[in-house]
Formats: C-alpha cells, sequence, structure tokens
C-alpha cells in the first residue's frame, strides 16, 4: 500500500469518528434542549474521545482485517462486527470496572440500554468510513475540523470559571465567582491512619446541579461517609495529598465554601 493510499485509509477512520462526534452533540443537543454544558459535560463523562480514538478505530481497523478473510457477505459480517464492538464496550467496561461484584440486571441493563446506544452509535462510525473513502472535504471536516473545534469547546465549557475570586486558610477554602462550570480541587496534606472531615457549603444561582467528592493521592476515588453533622468523612490509607473537589454544572453564579478537619 503506498503512502497516499495509507494516509488516505487512516483519514477516513479519523473522518468516521468525527462524524460520530458531531452526531452524537447533534442528537443529545436536541435531547437536552441545547443545553451545552449538559453536552459537553457528558462527552467529559463518558470519555467520548477516548471511546472513538482508542476503541472505536482499533476495533475498525480489525474488523477490516478479519473481513478479508470471509469468502462471502462481506458487507453484512462487516455491518454485524461493527454492532457487535458497539455492543460490547459499555459492558465490558462495566465489567471491568465492579469485577465480580458487578449483578447479573446491572450487565443486562448495561447491555440493554448503554449498549443498544453504542451500536447505533457504530451504525454512524461505519457509515463515516463508507463516506471518508470517497470525498476528501468530508475527510478533513470531520477527520480534523470538527473534532478539533469540538475537543476546543468541551476544554473550554468544562472550565469555566467567570472573574472567580478565592480565598485559603489552613483550613478553610472560599470562593465566590460570577460563572462556574466544572471542578474545583482544594488539596489537603494528610497522613495515613487519619480521618479527614469536610463540608462544602454552597450559596449560588442558577446551573443544574452542584456535588463533591475527593481524589486520592493515587489519583483514585476516596470513599466517603455521612458524619452525625451532616459532614462528609474520609479515611486516610496513604500518606500524601488529598483532593477535596467541588463540582458544579449548568454555569452557577454565587460561590461556595470548604471548611475541614483532620483528625489524628
Amino acid at each position: 500500500m503506498r503512502i497516499n493510499e495509507l494516509w488516505q485509509y487512516f483519514i477516513s477512520k479519523l473522518a468516521a469518528s468525527g462524524l460520530t462526534l458531531f452526531s452524537f452533540c447533534a442528537i443529545f443537543s436536541i435531547i437536552n434542549g441545547l443545553n451545552f454544558y449538559s453536552v459537553f459535560g457528558l462527552m467529559k463523562e463518558v470519555s467520548l474521545y477516548n471511546i472513538l480514538y482508542l476503541y472505536s478505530i482499533p476495533c475498525s481497523l480489525l474488523i477490516d482485517l478479519i473481513v478479508r478473510f470471509i469468502p462471502s457477505k462481506k458487507r453484512l459480517f462487516e455491518i454485524l462486527l461493527y454492532m457487535a464492538c458497539g455492543y460490547a464496550y459499555f459492558p465490558g467496561l462495566a465489567y471491568i470496572r465492579s469485577g465480580s461484584s458487578l449483578s447479573s440486571e446491572e450487565l443486562l441493563s448495561s447491555f440493554l440500554f448503554a449498549g443498544t446506544f453504542g451500536a447505533i452509535f457504530a451504525m454512524i462510525f461505519y457509515t463515516g468510513t463508507r463516506i471518508g473513502r470517497e470525498k476528501w472535504t468530508f475527510q478533513y471536516l470531520f477527520g480534523v475540523g470538527i473534532p478539533l473545534l469540538l475537543l476546543i469547546s468541551m476544554t473550554i465549557i468544562n472550565n469555566l470559571k467567570l472573574n472567580w475570586v478565592e480565598t485559603y486558610t489552613s483550613t478553610t477554602y472560599e470562593a465566590t465567582f460570577d460563572l462556574f462550570n466544572g471542578s474545583k480541587e482544594v488539596p489537603v496534606n494528610v497522613r495515613k491512619g487519619q480521618t479527614l472531615i469536610f463540608e462544602i457549603n454552597w450559596d449560588t444561582r442558577g446551573g443544574s446541579s452542584t456535588g463533591q467528592h475527593v481524589i486520592k493521592s493515587n489519583g483514585t476515588y476516596a470513599g466517603m461517609k455521612d458524619t452525625i453533622e451532616h459532614k462528609s468523612s474520609v479515611n486516610i490509607d496513604e500518606d500524601g495529598i488529598y483532593k477535596i473537589v467541588a463540582v458544579g454544572d449548568g454555569g452557577l453564579k454565587g460561590g461556595f465554601k470548604v471548611t475541614w478537619e483532620i483528625i489524628d
């Protein structure tokens, strides 16, 4: 295969990913009433770029290889393989994350609902590979332009902090803002065996929701419990910096205050 043919083949896969990405944004923008905070938040939550570029493209390459050895009805087998890959992703991810603790009902639910969405978008991807083989304008528009534009938009919208003013003390963090959509990490230095107790008080208008979680020093989520004072408690199982994360969705205005204490 010559270099030009190899490039055309490769960019057709990029274009298929771009078409799927654009279709996802269009469909969920309509479903969410053009609420782009929700759409770009969902893209980040499901790691859509990772799905399309680290899972879908390798699957497509493998399917092309398999279909070469099928003697007849290649198109039918190709479509079925794309649908199978689409159905497999979310149930497979759920099983990898939860392992044996994942119930058969949860696995079936993931297959029927998330898997069906996966299969639908797999067929959009497949359609993109067919169109991308023939039209160079489609290749560069959906292979480069639209994915880059959406990536920049997603990065900006999921990290909006307008007129952000913050204040730190040894046991508090406070921020006020005119617009907040995304997350803010508050680092706390802790030692193994200690207990981190904290609360986040929000005083905001607009937006859709607020939330919180804690990230351990190794980058994983820490388990949280509620205390009788309606605060959150985290048992520290390793030395390092734990991060209290305040999450605001939908474009909030106002402020919040994080207060914490460490118990030996």
